[in-house]
C-alpha cells in the first residue's frame, strides 16, 4: 500500500478503480461486473461493522490493509470474516491491474501479431469470478452472525435486484419481502409452492449450501452466490453439482411451445368465457373484497347443488344456475391445474408464458377470489367435511397461485 488507509477508503478506492478501467474489462472479463457490485455491498455495510470498541476493530482493519491484506491474526470470527472480504477485494483488483499491465505490455513490446505473447484471459475471468464469490461468501457468513445481523445498516432486496435472475430476484421479493436475511422455513415453503418438492438428497445439499451450521438462517448474499453457481430453480442439486447443464434445443423449445400456446388460446375460447360469465354472474352484487361476504355466496351455492343432486326431475331456474356455476368451477379450476403443471416444466415455458403476460394478476386474483370459496365450500358444505382446516386441504393449486403474486 502506497498509503495508509482504512477499510472505507480502501473498498472506495478499489471500486474506483473497477469503474475507471471499465474500458479495459467489459468485453474481455465481464465478470468483474459482478465484483464491482460485490465491492459496492460491502461498502453499503462497512461503517458499523467495521466498529468493534472492545477490539479497536477499525484500527485492525487498517493496518491489516496498511500491510497488503496478509494473513494476521484475529481476535474474532467477525474480524476474520472482514479481514477474507477485504483481502478478496485486494486480490481482484491486484489481478486486474496485473492482467492490465500484460496487456499493455505485449502490445508495447512487442506490436508485431506473430510475436505477441498471449496474455491469460481465461485465467483472469476465472481468479475474478473466485474473489467475486469469496466476497459473497464472505458477506453471507458476516450477516448470519447474531450481532452483526442486529447493528448492521442492513440493505434492502431492492439493492440486488441487478445481482439476480428476475425469477431469482421475484422469488426472494416474494418469500422475503425486502430483509436481505431469511428463515429456511418460509424459504423452502414458498419454493415447493412454486416448484414443487425437492427430492430428499437434494433437499439436504441444498439446505446445507444455503444456511448456518443451524439449518435454519440463510441470508441473500448467499442465495445469490448459490444460484450463480446453480442456476434456479434447483434442479438435481447434489447429483448435478458439477456438471454444466447444456442449452435446451430448439425442438424441446418447440414441444414446449405446442402445449403451452393451446392452453393461452383455450383461456379465449366461447366455452371459457361461458363459464368466466356463469361464475362471475353468480357473485353479481356481492362486493369483492369482502371475503365474508363471497364465502356466504358460495355456500348458498353449494346448498344449491346438493339439493339439486336429489331433485333430478323439478330442478328450479336457480338449480340449474347452481349447476351452470359448478361446471365453471371444475373447468376454470382445472385449466390453472394444467398452468401450474406447465408452469413448472422449466424456464422455457416460464418465459413463454411471461412474454404472452398470462395469466396476469388480475385473472389470478379474479380465481383466488370467486374459485376458491366454491371449492371450500364443495368441501365443507357438499362433502360434508366441517371440521377441516381449510389451509392444509385445499388444492396445491391455491398455494401456488398465492406464492406467484
Amino acid at each position: 500500500m502506497s498509503k495508509s488507509m482504512d477499510a472505507a477508503s480502501f473498498l472506495q478506492e478499489a471500486f474506483q478503480f473497477v469503474v475507471n478501467t471499465v474500458d479495459d474489462w467489459k468485453s474481455e472479463i465481464p465478470e468483474t461486473l459482478a465484483f464491482q457490485r460485490e465491492i459496492g455491498h460491502v461498502q453499503e455495510i462497512i461503517g458499523p461493522v467495521a466498529t468493534d470498541d472492545k477490539n479497536d476493530l477499525h484500527n485492525c482493519l487498517s493496518t491489516f490493509i496498511n500491510n497488503g491484506c496478509k494473513n494476521g491474526n484475529s481476535k474474532s470470527t467477525h474480524e476474520a470474516i472482514l479481514k477474507d472480504i477485504l483481502r478478496a477485494v485486494y486480490n481482484g483488483k491486484k489481478r486486474l491491474a496485473k492482467y492490465y499491465s500484460e496487456k499493455s505490455s505485449s502490445v508495447a513490446l512487442l506490436p508485431l501479431p506473430i510475436f505477441k505473447r498471449k496474455v491469460n484471459v481465461t485465467g483472469c475471468r476465472k481468479d475474478i469470478e473466485a474473489q467475486a464469490n469469496s466476497i459473497l461468501s464472505g458477506l453471507d457468513q458476516l450477516f448470519q452472525l447474531t450481532h452483526i445481523a442486529s447493528k448492521a445498516n442492513r440493505p434492502t432486496t431492492a439493492s440486488f435486484e441487478k445481482d439476480l435472475t428476475k425469477e431469482c430476484y421475484l422469488f426472494w421479493k416474494r418469500s422475503m419481502g425486502q430483509d436481505i436475511i431469511g428463515s429456511w422455513d418460509t424459504f423452502i415453503s414458498a419454493y415447493t409452492k412454486l416448484y414443487a418438492n425437492f427430492q430428499p438428497l437434494d433437499l439436504d445439499y441444498t439446505q446445507t449450501l444455503l444456511c448456518a451450521k443451524d439449518g435454519k438462517t440463510m441470508t441473500l448474499y448467499g442465495f445469490i452466490a448459490v444460484t450463480r453457481k446453480h442456476a434456479f430453480p434447483f434442479e438435481s442439486m447434489a447429483s448435478h453439482a458439477s456438471v454444466n447443464s447444456t442449452a435446451t434445443s430448439e425442438e424441446a423449445r418447440a414441444e414446449i411451445a405446442k402445449m403451452v400456446i393451446p392452453l393461452v388460446t383455450e383461456f379465449s375460447s366461447q366455452e371459457m368465457q361461458a363459464h368466466l360469465v356463469a361464475l362471475y354472474g353468480w357473485y353479481k352484487g356481492t362486493p369483492r373484497d369482502d371475503a365474508k361476504a363471497l364465502q356466504n355466496r358460495a355456500d348458498e351455492w353449494a346448498l344449491l347443488v346438493k339439493a339439486s343432486r336429489q331433485q333430478t326431475d323439478t330442478k328450479t331456474d336457480m338449480h340449474t344456475a347452481a349447476d351452470g356455476v359448478d361446471a365453471a368451477r371444475r373447468a376454470i379450476n382445472f385449466f390453472y391445474q394444467r398452468f401450474m403443471m406447465m408452469w413448472r416444466i422449466g424456464p422455457i415455458s416460464r418465459d413463454m408464458f411471461a412474454s404472452a403476460g398470462f395469466p396476469g394478476k388480475p385473472r389470478i386474483n379474479d380465481f383466488l377470489r370467486y374459485v376458491q370459496p366454491l371449492d371450500r365450500a364443495n368441501l365443507t358444505v357438499i362433502i360434508g367435511k366441517q371440521d377441516v382446516d381449510w389451509n392444509s386441504k385445499k388444492p396445491e393449486v391455491y398455494g401456488f397461485l398465492e406464492t406467484l403474486l
